[in-house]
């Protein structure tokens, strides 16, 4: 049951609680705002505070990036290069995978991956 309670805690991160930190579209986003979305998505205090203090770390040097990111529809609209970023800060701090993260890897025109093994000589 707490699994499948983290799991949507998780799946409320990526898809629409950080989204949420933008409650006053005129004022800029900050870490406080962070703790606040992630504890109303009911994750943790301690949780929700270290969400805050990487979002504050990865985002905090460009207010337009973070503004960005709150002000978010959903997590396609977040700035291009950040998901991966966001992905990973959820990972930290809850200890739960991203469901769906590792989707939108690159593929090869054949829908296959184009990622090459390559073993040594007499290895099998």
């Amino acid at each position: 049951m707490r699994s499948m309670i983290r799991g949507r805690i998780v799946v409320a991160l990526a898809g629409v609680a950080v989204l949420s930190l933008s409650a006053c579209t005129n004022n800029d986003a900050d870490a406080g705002d962070v703790v606040d979305a992630m504890t109303d998505a009911s994750l943790p205090e301690d949780q929700a505070e270290c969400m805050g203090r990487e979002f504050e770390r990865e985002f905090g040097d460009d207010q337009d990036v973070f503004n960005d990111i709150a002000a978010a529809d959903d997590p396609d609209d977040w700035p291009a290069g950040t998901q991966e970023a966001i992905n990973s800060i959820i990972e930290e701090c809850t200890g739960e995978p991203v469901p769906g993260a590792g989707d939108s890897e690159p593929e090869g025109q054949d829908g296959e991956s184009d990622t090459t093994t390559t073993t040594a000589a007499g290895d099998s």
